[in-house]
C-alpha cells in the first residue's frame, strides 16, 4: 500500500485522463470538491466524503473547485481477481443521519 496527500488542480489534463490498472484505491476529500468517474457513473465528493474501488474499473478524478481539491489517497499495486469489492462511495453525514451516495 502507498498513502499520499494530493492536490488535484482544477481543469487541465487530469480531468481527461482515464486510468485502468490492477489494485485498489481509497480516497478521502479534505478540501474542495472532486468529480470521481467510475466506469459510466459520475460521483461528486465533498469534504469528508470517501470512496473505495477496484482500480480495474476505468476511473478518473477531477477537481470541481478553484484552485483545486485536496485529498488523502491510498492505493495498492495489485489486487487478486477474487477480492474485487464493488465500488463504494461514502458521504459524511451529521451524527445519527448516516447515508451513502451511490
Amino acid at each position: 500500500m502507498r498513502a499520499l496527500h494530493v492536490l488535484v488542480p482544477h481543469g487541465g489534463r487530469q480531468d481527461e485522463l482515464v486510468r485502468v490498472h490492477p489494485g485498489e484505491e481509497w480516497l478521502h476529500v479534505v478540501k474542495g470538491r472532486l468529480r470521481l468517474t467510475l466506469g459510466d457513473a459520475e460521483h461528486v465528493l465533498d469534504p469528508g466524503d470517501s470512496a473505495h474501488f477496484d482500480s480495474l474499473t476505468p476511473h478518473r478524478i477531477g477537481a470541481l473547485t478553484h484552485p483545486g481539491a485536496e485529498m488523502l489517497f491510498v492505493h495498492t499495486l495489485l489486487s487478486t481477481p477474487c477480492s474485487r469489492p464493488p465500488p463504494r462511495i461514502c458521504a459524511s453525514a451529521p451524527p445519527g443521519t448516516e447515508h451513502a451516495r451511490h
